[in-house]
């Protein structure tokens, strides 16, 4: 991700990027297919993320750290926060607060349709999600969400594909009532799944730029 590890270092930012398992330079396995998303493949990424937190901040002890990724990092990053004290916010595009089981169940709806979002109603897709069946490994972000307190910003495209943005939003909006005041959202209009596609000049990435500033001030 030097694509968008450049841009953020150029706005003053130090960044640690490094390649999943199995990709690129690193070793170990890629886990492809639906396993990529079970409760062991997604713990394994998530101590890999506390790991390069550590790394991190023992590098620059006194920089206000935090954790950035997209889509399934809404499940990895929750988790890897939970397990790095001192992390000061986490930032996820497009990242789910469903279940792995839920996500699916709308992927395998929507996936294949472009166009999804100018023939299906949201009301139609609310009740269609009723109907998810789940895995028995399934792995639900709330569980770590919870014990979080961090600042947190989710930024969604309206017209994603891919995860269930009306249900991730109604599912921190639950959270917020709870007493997680630190946690936000925003819904960029016109973009899909991936809303940072146009780096640095994409209004995902602006936003979290100054967003994250605010929080480092």
């Amino acid at each position: 991700m030097l694509w968008l590890a450049r841009p953020l270092a150029k706005d003053g930012f130090a960044v640690l990027t490094y390649d999943k398992r199995g990709v690129g330079m690193s070793g170990g396995v890629y886990v492809g297919g639906e396993d990529n998303i079970s409760a062991t493949n997604l713990d394994l990424l998530a101590n890999d993320a506390a790991a390069a937190m550590a790394a991190l901040r023992n590098r620059f002890p006194d920089v206000p750290a935090g954790f950035v990724g997209g889509s399934q990092a809404g499940w990895i990053i929750p988790i890897a926060a939970t397990r790095s004290p001192g992390t000061k916010f986490q930032a996820l595009w497009s990242g789910p607060v469903c279940t792995t089981s839920e996500q699916l169940h709308f992927q395998h709806l929507a996936e294949a349709d472009a166009a999804f979002w100018k023939s299906h109603a949201h009301e139609e897709i609310a009740d269609y999600m009723k109907s998810a069946s789940y895995r028995a490994d399934d792995v639900d972000p709330r569980a770590s969400l919870v014990k979080l307190s961090m600042p947190s910003l989710w930024l969604y495209g309206d017209q994603d594909n891919l995860v269930p943005v009306d249900l991730s939003i109604a599912r921190l909006q639950d959270l917020i009532r709870q007493g997680h005041s630190n946690f936000a959202y925003r819904v960029i209009a016109g973009y899909g799944h991936n809303i940072i596609g146009e780096g640095n000049s994409a209004p995902a990435y602006l936003q979290t730029v100054a967003w994250i500033r605010a929080i480092a001030r």
